[in-house]
């Protein structure tokens, strides 16, 4: 078995809470132990796409959802909005979120021309 103290030495705070920091990640130290936080960059997320009565959710996609691929034509401003939070789910399971990492790379599959069903979709997925 491995011995899991830390080292003797301080680690350097990668970030700091500023307007500046564009990573929107933190580490946060607690107790001998470092975490991850986006919290701040979740609630950005939350107000850009103006999600205000988020519900908890126990699946990021409905139990049995099969997205179908849109036979209309592709809509630019939909197109925008979908890939922008897709994006932004990208940057969020990547960092603290892995749990939606199936939903988020299965609806990514419909960037190019979403619906508005799609948008729905990804919307649920940000606001769980």
């Amino acid at each position: 078995m491995c011995d899991c103290t830390y080292a003797k030495h301080e680690v350097p705070q990668i970030s700091t809470r500023t307007e500046e920091d564009k990573r929107q990640m933190h580490l946060v130290h607690k107790k001998g132990k470092i975490y991850l936080d986006q919290t701040d960059y979740l609630k950005k997320v939350l107000q850009r796409f103006r999600i205000t009565n988020a519900r908890f959710a126990a699946m990021p996609l409905p139990a049995g959802y099969r997205p179908l691929e849109n036979t209309l034509p592709a809509d630019t401003k939909l197109c925008q909005q979908y890939q922008s939070v897709i994006g932004s789910l990208l940057y969020i399971m990547l960092g603290t979120r892995p749990d939606i990492a199936y939903a988020v790379t299965k609806m990514s599959q419909f960037a190019v021309n979403p619906s508005h069903k799609h948008l729905d979709k990804v919307l649920y997925i940000v606001a769980i």
